[in-house]
């Protein structure tokens, strides 16, 4: 069975708490022997770091405090909205230069974090 993984914001937008916001579907050439769990913990904790160096845009502005958190789906939603993202590695690096500029403009169109003053 193929494995994806879906990455989506958690937290709290604008006083609505608890809400899930995907944000892309990463699939993993099948023929990549990496153990998957580990590569879902590790994009986690990646992503984490980034996010808080402001690489995908501000952490957090007012009303959205929340994390960016990595979910291993076996398929695809129909009608998915979102972008499918096809790697052909499980190498984070590679992984975070492919995804980072969608990942980025999803954050920024989907989140829509306020900047200070706004």
């Amino acid at each position: 069975m193929k494995e994806h993984f879906m990455i989506c914001f958690r937290g709290c937008l604008n006083g609505k708490r608890e809400a899930f916001i995907d944000l892309c579907v990463i699939e993993l050439d099948p023929k990549d022997r990496r153990v998957h769990f580990m590569f879902q913990y590790d994009l986690i904790t990646l992503l984490y770091k980034k996010r808080g160096k402001g690489e995908l845009g501000q952490k957090n502005g007012p009303g959205t405090n929340g994390w960016i958190d990595v979910l291993k789906i076996f398929q695809v939603p129909e009608r998915y909205k979102s972008r499918v993202i096809k790697v052909e590695s499980s190498e984070l690096n590679e992984v975070y230069k492919k995804i980072r500029p969608h990942l980025k403009e999803a954050i920024a169109e989907k989140i829509k974090i306020k900047k200070k003053g706004e």
